[in-house]
């Protein structure tokens, strides 16, 4: 099925899917009536919840981001006994990677040698196991919150809903298990602080967060900053005393454990931040703030219903019967927070503000909550009110589902990788030497499926280079190293070359005395792999004629796209 076909395909059969199983789960849910129905309907639309996450990642499964791919070489670098290493050339390790528990996660398949293809296809369904853990572990926080089992699976169906958690439990990397470490710990947290008991299991929790992503640290760091301020304010000694042991406690086993992992880390890469942070960390001030906002609205936009639900229902008016509000208000604060660490989002689907919507999602159930308290409850109400509710809670869906068929466009994203990147690493892999050396701009198909040793990242930005990022951007440098193939993202067309540093490498008499043009490879017609060989470095008359035909078929593939 051509991607424009199953752009047209998604529009009937699979956008029915999800969105019937929603209205059939909430009509369970408001149509129960008594305290005994209460846990079976529940269970129901807990499962509904699960399922529609599922159907969702279903009709995302084929998008694959190309930096999944990055993660998954330092995996099989790590599974073959090379080490956390990028290029198996002997060379120092650079830390290119931010998800170091999903990377240990990956090189476990790796040592089950399992074929390529059953990797990826164990992490996506991977990332969908978490993704349910998501929406299961966002149920609890709202019951232990509300003691409201039916709020709780409301919550748990919109989140379930929110199409841009199952484009990323899909996409190849971490964020789902994240986001499940982050509510897990939250959860936790809460259960501690009600029973009074030490933070332990919370903090355990956030550890594996902060080792699946490093700002996790920054939230531990947050939380028990803002948690120290809060016990100095109680008023009898011996219950300050006591709330300080319960959390100093859970603080020494976080700091015992992220202790340990930042001195190998530092030990063994040599710097106290990963390459990645270098590398795309910027001048925070008004003007960052302000692009990163302008890259976030169309998702504040989406959110802005349910939002708009949580300030009017629940927000603007404190609850002290809801357990946890308090650190509900933290956490959204923080993790919107976070949402302005990154230089820019060129990824489809959100994936840094991704991580506040369970939490808004929780007060858009207990705002649910309010507005149904104040018109009868949720037993023996009248027609016209439970009319009402369905016609909200159905709306609500309707508009969070809505968001799918558009997400499902960025599909075509995966099979533009596939013909460009997944092809020309195979290529690569079959016909470059054993020894050959790849200097290129994208960092991860290509290296992956080429399985060359020694890998050269010449990106403006040095993710995976610290010459990079510690000491400025370098042609003269790269080309020294003489890569075996240096891969540019595109031509110069009648004389004109393009702007910025990939300028310096066609200006360079090294491109011209020391390489030959080899093939170009369309991921589309916009943006064009242009492969360079060295001229020393053999290749067999079939592996040329292989480049020529990946050529002709990338272009006309790309050709074609377009012309849809």
């Amino acid at each position: 099925m051509t991607p424009y076909l199953a752009s047209q395909f998604w529009f009937s059969i699979p956008a029915l899917v999800p969105a019937t199983i929603y209205l059939l789960a909430s009509a369970i849910l408001l149509s129960t009536r008594t305290a005994r129905q209460d846990r079976p309907s529940c269970l129901a639309v807990l499962g509904a919840a699960v399922l529609i996450l599922v159907a969702l990642s279903y009709s995302y499964y084929a998008f694959t981001i190309d930096d999944a791919y990055i993660s998954l070489r330092y995996a099989r670098n790590l599974a073959s006994g090379h080490g956390l290493v990028f290029s198996a050339d002997g060379t120092a390790p650079v830390e290119g990677y931010t998800n170091f528990l999903w990377v240990v996660l990956e090189s476990a398949l790796f040592l089950l040698n399992l074929q390529t293809s059953s990797i990826v296809h164990a992490i996506k369904i991977i990332g969908i196991l978490f993704g349910a853990g998501v929406v299961l572990g966002t149920y609890t926080l709202i019951r232990i919150a509300t003691d409201d089992g039916r709020l709780a699976a409301l919550g748990a169906l919109l989140l379930g809903s929110v199409p841009q958690l199952s484009f990323w439990a899909v996409g190849g990397l971490e964020t789902t298990m994240y986001m499940f470490w982050l509510v897990l710990g939250i959860n936790f947290y809460l259960y501690e602080r009600r029973l009074r008991a030490h933070h332990a299991v919370s903090m355990v929790s956030f550890l594996l967060m902060s080792l699946t992503r490093p700002e996790g640290v920054f939230f531990v760091g947050l939380l028990v900053s803002w948690e120290l301020l809060n016990t100095m304010r109680l008023q009898r000694g011996n219950e300050r005393t006591s709330s300080l042991q319960r959390l100093l406690s859970g603080v020494a086993i976080f700091a015992v454990g992220f202790g340990a992992y930042f001195a190998w880390r530092y030990g063994y890469y040599g710097f106290i931040l990963p390459n990645t942070f270098y590398a795309r960390s910027g001048a925070v001030g008004v003007p960052h703030i302000a692009r990163r906002l302008r890259e976030m609205t169309p998702f504040l936009a989406y959110l802005l219903p349910l939002a708009g639900i949580a300030w009017f229902g629940c927000l603007r008016r404190w609850d002290t019967t809801w357990r946890g509000q308090d650190l509900f208000v933290f956490s959204l604060v923080v993790l919107f927070g976070f949402c302005f660490a990154p230089r820019r989002e060129w990824m489809p689907g959100f994936r840094y503000e991704l991580p506040l919507v369970p939490i808004l999602v929780c007060f858009v159930s207990l705002g649910i909550g309010r507005l149904f308290a104040q018109n009868g409850g949720w037993d023996e109400v009248s027609w016209d009110e439970r009319m009402r509710r369905y016609g909200l809670v159905g709306c609500l869906g309707g508009f969070i589902l809505f968001a799918a068929t558009g997400l499902h466009q960025e599909v075509r994203y995966s099979t533009n990788l596939e013909r460009a990147h997944v092809a020309l690493g195979k290529w690569l892999h079959t016909y470059a030497p054993g020894d050959a050396s790849y200097a290129g701009w994208d960092m991860g198909a290509v290296p992956f499926y080429s399985e060359l040793p020694s890998i050269i990242d010449i990106h403006p930005e040095g993710i995976l280079n610290t010459d990079t990022t510690h000491r400025g951007y370098d042609v003269a440098h790269t080309l020294s190293l003489k890569p075996s193939f240096l891969v540019l993202p595109t031509e110069p067309r009648d004389g004109v070359y393009p702007q910025g540093s990939m300028s310096r490498f066609y200006l360079s008499p090294v491109l011209g005395n020391e390489y030959g043009f080899l093939c170009s490879v369309y991921f589309t017609t916009d943006y064009v792999l242009t492969v360079y060989k060295r001229k020393d470095v053999p290749i067999s008359g079939r592996g040329l004629d292989e480049a020529r035909l990946l050529q002709k078929r990338s272009r006309a593939e790309a050709l074609r796209d377009t012309s849809h």
